[in-house]
């Protein structure tokens, strides 16, 4: 019923009928921060609550759970309900997968969970390096080496960072640590440098000699994702990396190389021993590691060129020799030395000193079994020496 006083709406002055209608006209406020209480017709009753009235142009507005104030021309939010409507989604779109349940749900809620979805940042795990100086991996048995190693450690990432989460999977390095030759080394940290290893000078043995690289760092915190909840189970509590292992390879090494005969007559220009072994003293003929298995060369040699090679006398003894590039060209190692003999016939003993190849100085020298060849060897072809 329209009406144009300003009544005081006290329970004690105003009542208004069932099935009537109340239209107001100029200012309604409610005085109290309590809220309006509004009957809903069935003994129940809604309070309409007033926060956050200092907003111009706000109006009462139902956003699913209470009548509060919002932007004009909001709306009310739905409520989604089945039925009529299927209670779940049946495709995946955006942030809502298929299956996800929607009966219940504001519409908002939809919203947002489809357009704004929860996000996990891509997290990168930690990881370290670990390499040696000099950075060869093979020298003569024997060789006294002394190696720098060094390992960078990385802590890995989260990105992005959210809600102010850490940016990294874990703590610090707290120390590097290290295996050399059967002895470890512990260095502790500076600020952000990693200590090397530096070994004493060892003697290396026939075959592998280890050494290693490892980590201890500290823990690291939760990730978040974009809703700035922690994602458990990620967390990465301190530790150590898995060592990084390095063998450094002990051989004994052979050598091989052409001498000319300067156009002198068949065995009248074979090289003596003397001038092998020089040559190999002088660092004069090619070197090619590990002697232990068959070996292949290509001298690469003019016809009037003596050919030779040489083992080490710890090493397997050659006993055949075949043209690879004609294997039916083949022959024992071993016989006298003759023009007409084997091309290699028995080996002679010497004893160079085979430092000249390494990038280590300090290899002992180790005796050596020299073949020369009867005869001068013009060829372009690869032969293998093996040792049966």
């Amino acid at each position: 019923m329209p009406f144009f006083a300003r009544p005081n709406l006290e329970d004690t002055q105003f009542k208004q009928l069932p099935d009537s209608i109340l239209s107001l006209s100029g200012q309604t406020r409610i005085a109290t921060t309590s809220g309006l209480t509004l009957s809903d017709g069935a003994g129940g009753n809604v309070v309409v609550t007033a926060n956050g009235a200092s907003t111009p142009g706000e109006v009462l507005t139902f956003d699913g759970s209470i009548i509060k104030l919002m932007p004009a021309g909001a709306g009310g939010d739905m409520i989604y309900m089945s039925p009529p409507y299927k209670p779940n989604a049946s495709v995946t779109l955006c942030g809502i997968p298929n299956n996800y349940l929607l009966s219940g749900k504001t519409i908002s809620c939809i919203l947002e969970t489809m357009l704004v979805p929860t996000v996990n940042p891509l997290l990168t795990p930690n990881s370290h390096t670990f390499a040696i100086t000099p950075s060869g991996t093979l020298y003569e048995v024997g060789a006294q080496v002394s190696i720098c190693g060094i390992s960078t450690y990385y802590q890995g990432s989260v990105s992005p960072v959210y809600a102010g989460g850490p940016s990294t999977r874990t703590g610090a390095a707290s120390a590097y640590l290290y295996t050399a030759f059967g002895q470890t080394y512990t260095c502790p940290v500076q600020p952000s440098v990693a200590q090397p290893l530096n070994s004493t000078p060892y003697a290396l043995h026939l075959g592998n000699n280890a050494l290693s690289g490892w980590v201890s760092y500290a823990g690291g915190q939760y990730p978040k994702n974009s809703d700035g909840v922690d994602m458990v189970g990620m967390c990465c509590p301190a530790s150590q990396t898995s060592a990084i292992p390095i063998n450094i390879v002990g051989i004994y090494p052979y050598f091989y190389g052409k001498i000319t005969s300067g156009g002198a007559p068949v065995g009248i220009g074979r090289p003596s021993l003397a001038t092998v072994t020089t040559c190999i003293t002088a660092g004069c003929g090619k070197t090619v590691f590990d002697s232990s298995g068959p070996i292949t060369i290509n001298w690469g040699s003019a016809p009037d060129d003596y050919v030779w090679f040489a083992t080490p006398i710890e090493s397997t003894t050659k006993t055949k020799w075949t043209n690879l590039s004609n294997p039916s060209d083949t022959s024992a190692i071993g016989g006298p030395v003759t023009s007409g003999g084997n091309l290699f016939p028995n080996y002679e003993s010497g004893n160079p000193t085979s430092t000249t190849w390494s990038n280590v100085a300090g290899a002992s020298p180790h005796g050596y079994k020299v073949y020369i060849s009867n005869y001068q060897l013009g060829s372009s072809y690869s032969y293998s020496l093996s040792n049966s």
